[in-house]
């Protein structure tokens, strides 16, 4: 697994664009981790027993996740599907948050800033962050870490799925 940090950084590292880095590089990829795999073989989603909303209405859903994380702008890049369904499950701690969400549209997300640290772990599909002007391209068996304090967006897949957990910058 590679966790990719998104903070100033050795500029150049190879095999990532613009900078980001591999901070660690587990072997095991993301999906064989025995928690996971065993919420998938029983038809299950992560953090399924605090859903927050389960909705094809877009508006609802990016709502509900400024509610959670942050103000931020997202926006569906396809053609609005009365099939898909976005799923949004949140466990809130003292100073952290874990939070499962897919939007299950193609969907481009911005912020200008998080305020806090946020760890985003791909479950299935695939996603490009871009963090100041460094980039990322996820998917499961990768992470990236992003910092409080500059402008971040993430482009989302159709079938792309994370983990978020999110970390209250005065509790590090």
């Amino acid at each position: 697994m590679k966790l990719y940090a998104g903070w100033p950084i050795n500029r150049g590292s190879a095999g990532v664009r613009g900078g980001l880095r591999p901070v660690t590089d587990i072997r095991a990829p993301l999906h064989s981790n025995k928690f996971f795999g065993a919420m998938q073989s029983r038809n299950r989603l992560p953090l399924s027993n605090h859903l927050v909303c389960s909705t094809s209405d877009l508006t609802e859903v990016h709502q509900q996740v400024r509610r959670i994380l942050c103000g931020h702008n997202a926006r569906s890049l396809t053609n609005h599907r009365p099939e898909h369904l976005a799923v949004l499950n949140h466990a809130p701690l003292s100073s952290t948050s874990t939070i499962y969400l897919n939007y299950g549209i193609e969907t481009k997300v911005q912020v200008e800033e998080l305020g806090f640290f946020l760890l985003e772990v791909p479950l299935s599909g695939s996603c490009e962050s871009v963090y100041g002007q460094d980039r990322a391209n996820t998917k499961p068996g990768t992470m990236v870490m992003v910092g409080p304090n500059r402008t971040f967006s993430s482009h989302w897949n159709d079938h792309c799925s994370k983990l978020l957990i999110k970390i209250n910058s005065l509790a590090l």
